[in-house]
Parts: C-alpha cells; sequence; structure tokens
C-alpha cells in the first residue's frame, strides 16, 4: 500500500477531490490481517516530514510493516519535483525511528 503523505496532506498531490476514507480503509482490510503486504511511504523532501511521519504512523498503528523509501529526484514526473533534494541518510533513519512507535517493523529502502 502505498501512502504517499499524511491524510490532511493528500489534497496537495491531486488537483481534483481526494477521497481519504479509501486509504483509511484499505489500512484497516491490512490489519484485519485478511491479506499481507507492506504499507510503503517514498520520503519525498517537504511532503513527508516529522509530523507527517507521525500522522501518518497513527493512521497505520498496528500494521506489520511500514518501508520508508528514498525519494530519487530524477524519477518524479514533475519537473519542478525533479528539482528536490532527496533526504540524506541520517535524515531517513530519524525518520525510520520515529515510525518504529506505529508499526511492528520499520524498513529503509533504497539508501
Amino acid at each position: 500500500l502505498d501512502v504517499k503523505t499524511s491524510p490532511a496532506r493528500y489534497s496537495e498531490l491531486h488537483p481534483a477531490c481526494v477521497a481519504v476514507a479509501g486509504l483509511r480503509d484499505t489500512v484497516a482490510l491490512l490489519k484485519s490481517g485478511a491479506v499481507s503486504g507492506e504499507c510503503r511511504t517514498t520520503c519525498i523532501p517537504e511532503l513527508v516530514t516529522e509530523a507527517d511521519i507521525d500522522a501518518i504512523g497513527e493512521l497505520l498503528a498496528g500494521c506489520r510493516l511500514w518501508v520508508l523509501q528514498q525519494y530519487v529526484p530524477h524519477h518524479a514526473m514533475d519537473w519542478s519535483w525533479q528539482q528536490r533534494e532527496a533526504y540524506p541518510r541520517e535524515r531517513l533513519e530519524a525518520l525510520a525511528a520515529r515510525a518504529a512507535a506505529y508499526v511492528e517493523k520499520v524498513s529503509l529502502r533504497g539508501v
């Protein structure tokens, strides 16, 4: 499950209204154990901050696995996002430590 940012910030990602209820329903399904999977957040600078990790963590509380992955600017479809610098490894590790308070396991990817 790709969780882009905190639920309150999803409207920043799309010009149309974003139905966050579907995200909450999907997270509930993962928590129920009916299906196995991972929750994944790409740590895009300015879009995923410490406060966002806390808000996402509250949503994911009780999930088994949350993967925080490194942002790769040249993969961004929007040119302005390609200009953003990825977080240094130390910042990702700090975000992972914060995320660990909410889920069973946190993993870093792409660092």
